[in-house]
């Protein structure tokens, strides 16, 4: 990789020896480590050099060995977003991959497949991936998943989605999915790391915005954080690892500042580690919405409290963020199901952490496309000031007729007041009620 101080390869001896020194790194580091009954467990990796903290952090998180890796298939899922270098704070460092490559075909791996999607795909080469083509004699393999077959799937507990499209390979019940992200930033969902890290896979044609029909923005306009989580759940990740030898603060995810964390992090709860990173970059883990619509779903720890840190010492940094989207709740419905016919309403609960213009309208969506349509406006666009919002909905449409039997999305759009820039974006968020017939 023209430019980088990353080594083309990494010697088995050099590999062995650096999981040696792994080995004695499971000690408790960091302010969790305190023998929390059925705790979640982190491990910490700090180095300058990605593939060495990637093995120091797998190996204090002790769950690897649980994968039970011979013969299987381990896909790695690393965070391609934009055509740079790993120094740039915004793609995945190779190391960290190659680290996480030669553990897995160390443990009996069949095979690995390093994949992205759209747009991640094209940007092997710029991150500086194609030397692991082909690497471990023919076991490694850099996949474009964008033509590849796929199918709906159910959303067990599904937030925004009951079906999700999804690439059939990464569905097989004898694949080890990998999250290997980013430490980041982002305008939007507050950070991004192993969790968000599988929006990169969606097929985009599937997931398309309104115009000017953006990939996979179709997700974001139904509610990010909702939609984070029911990725999650159709496809939950097996092991996850943050690497932040060069994270990004500020304009994130593309367009921040590199800031040098020197930190990996790892563990078998995608969530857990998640809350670690974000503990890690000084990030209020309530702005993170996602978090805790995992934790309501049993996906993960509740809080810090409930995770032991554990390899090199955590050195929490101060991350700058730009303006983000304001946080806000998905609207909790009084009566998940109605029937209008009968004379029957619905209340909505909707929340604000922060002053905003919102407008709250019904729309009718479907799983299979990304279009929807708006069925009524029950609040207008207008300003409002952190706290809580009541509104109501008698199942009628703009024009005043009661809308068929089935279920609708109650949306919430949020703008916290951009300056002409675009910046930040609205936040979105979602609830959905049923309405029937007797």
């Amino acid at each position: 990789m023209a430019g980088s101080t990353h080594p083309p390869s990494v010697s088995r001896r050099r590999f062995l020896q650096l999981v040696a020194g792994s080995a004695t790194l499971a000690l408790p580091a960091g302010r969790w480590a305190n023998a929390v009954p059925n705790a979640y467990r982190v491990g910490v990796g700090r180095d300058t050099d990605a593939y060495a903290a990637t093995l120091r952090a797998v190996q204090a998180a002790e769950d690897w060995a649980g994968l039970a890796l011979t013969g299987k298939t381990v896909v790695i899922k690393p965070n391609l977003v934009i055509p740079a270098y790993p120094e740039s704070g915004a793609v995945t460092d190779p190391e960290a991959v190659r680290a996480l490559v030669d553990l897995a075909l160390a443990g009996g791996a069949a095979q690995v497949q390093i994949v992205e999607a759209h747009g991640g795909a094209l940007n092997f080469g710029a991150a500086g991936y194609f030397d692991l083509q082909g690497y471990g004699g023919g076991a490694v393999s850099l996949v474009d998943a964008r033509n590849l077959p796929r199918s709906l799937y159910p959303v067990p507990g599904g937030q925004t989605y009951q079906q999700l499209w999804q690439y059939d390979f990464l569905m097989d019940p004898n694949v080890i999915f990998i999250s290997a992200a980013k430490l980041k930033t982002h305008v939007e969902a507050q950070v991004t790391l192993a969790m968000k890290n599988l929006v990169g896979l969606l097929p985009k044609q599937h997931y398309l915005s309104l115009p000017p029909w953006w990939p996979r923005f179709s997700m974001h306009y139904r509610g990010l954080h909702q939609a984070i989580v029911d990725l999650n759940l159709v496809r939950p990740i097996d092991f996850a690892v943050v690497e932040g030898i060069w994270g990004m603060e500020g304009l994130g995810p593309i367009s921040g500042t590199p800031i040098f964390s020197q930190t990996v992090l790892a563990g078998a709860n995608a969530l857990a580690v998640d809350r670690v990173a974000c503990h890690l970059m000084q990030i209020p883990q309530r702005e993170v919405k996602h978090f805790a619509y995992a934790t309501r779903l049993g996906m993960g720890p509740a809080g810090l409290d409930e995770i032991e840190v554990y390899g090199d010492a955590l050195v929490p940094l101060s991350f700058q963020r730009s303006a983000t989207s304001p946080p806000i709740e998905s609207p909790r419905p009084f009566r998940a199901s109605f029937e209008p016919q009968a004379g029957e309403t619905t209340c909505l609960l909707a929340s604000y952490a922060a002053p905003c213009d919102r407008v709250i309208q019904v729309l009718s969506a479907s799983d299979a496309v990304p279009q929807v349509s708006v069925v009524r406006t029950i609040a207008p666009s207008g300003p409002r000031d952190p706290g809580f919002e009541i509104v109501s909905w008698d199942g009628r449409a703009d024009d005043g007729s009661i809308v068929a039997p089935g279920r609708y999305a109650i949306h919430v759009a949020a703008d916290g007041g951009a300056d002409g820039s675009g910046l930040p974006p609205p936040a979105y968020a979602v609830g959905w009620v049923e309405v029937v017939e007797s």
